[in-house]
């Protein structure tokens, strides 16, 4: 019984560890100032139109300094899917492909925008074995007569189909102005199913078109999975300590106000655990020259009681 009891635990550990965090949630790690490490938000592509090939060169996002935590968020914007015809596809980033051999099909000169959804065109998604309670994400949005919308769907593979076990959407057309967090709740849509894929997508508008000069701004997008949502945390009150110097380029200090043992631990903004100790009890010193610049979140268990602090690493 207890070698069964092992086995099931070690089954059971291995799952949670498959279930990974979002790739760079916090939009700090950019390739170039059009894409986003581990985002999707281009394609290139050729289709036809009255015998001419036409080059498509999608690309919808932009690096932005205008940023909820960080240095960085993500900024989408509507692109002409052929300038000549003025057919203009949604900004739209995800963590999917887009099905290029579909989109080549499409005819320019007969299309028919409002009876098609881009998100027809997505595909896949990052592996992911469980069903997150919601998805969490801070927008600002500039409307243009649109329509956001905000979509996490968990998916399986059966023979050459794709299933989709749970879906959450949110869509909002009023204009958003201060950095606020938006919640997206997963409805499961097959009892019992184990997903294998798990796709989020952002797009200016719901649809298939867009005005060019609507603007979404994404920062800080997480997965929370046990209704804890505390993959980012905010600065509450809890034990007293003493936290300094912050910002810091080389080590932070803790300095607890009493001698009782606390446990402290460091995440990154997509949720990462960077550092760990417990069983403290007197002045701590963390290295954080080694960590890539940017907003870490410090959480502190003292007892029955917690606090968490934002640390800057610069």
């Amino acid at each position: 019984m207890k070698k069964i009891f092992t086995t099931l635990f070690a089954v059971f550990f291995v799952f949670a560890l498959n279930a990974q965090t979002l790739p760079n949630g916090g939009f700090e790690q950019w390739t170039d100032s059009h894409h986003a490490t581990g985002w999707n938000s281009s394609f290139s592509q050729t289709i036809s139109y009255m015998g001419y090939d036409i080059p498509i060169n999608y690309v919808a996002a932009l690096q932005s300094g205008d940023a909820h935590t960080g240095s960085y968020s993500m900024k989408l914007q509507a692109q002409n899917l052929v300038s000549i015809l003025s057919v203009p596809l949604p900004g739209v980033a995800h963590l999917g492909q887009f099905n290029t051999a579909s989109m080549a099909n499409l005819d320019p000169a007969n299309l028919d925008i409002s009876n098609l959804d881009i998100t027809d065109y997505l595909v896949g998604g990052i592996p992911f074995n469980q069903i997150p309670q919601k998805v969490t994400a801070y927008i600002k949005y500039v409307p243009d007569a649109d329509t956001l919308r905000f979509i996490a769907v968990c998916t399986r593979r059966n023979g050459n189909e794709s299933q989709v076990v749970a879906k959450g959407e949110y869509t909002t057309s009023q204009a958003v102005s201060e950095w606020t967090k938006v919640e997206l709740p997963m409805e499961i849509q097959i009892a019992g199913v184990v997903p294998d894929t798990l796709n989020i997508i952002f797009l200016t508008n719901n649809g298939m078109s867009s005005s060019l000069t609507t603007e979404l701004y994404l920062d800080d997008a997480q997965i929370v999975m046990n209704g804890d949502d505390d993959r980012i945390f905010d600065v509450t009150s809890g034990p007293i300590f003493n936290i300094f110097p912050n910002p810091s380029s080389d080590y932070i200090l803790l300095q607890p106000a009493c001698t009782l043992p606390y446990q402290a631990q460091l995440f990154d903004t997509n949720g990462q655990l960077v550092w760990s100790e417990n069983n403290l009890q007197n002045d701590v010193r963390i290295s954080v020259s080694s960590y890539a610049k940017g907003v870490y979140f410090l959480k502190i268990k003292q007892g029955e009681q917690t606090r968490s602090e934002k640390v800057i690493v610069k």
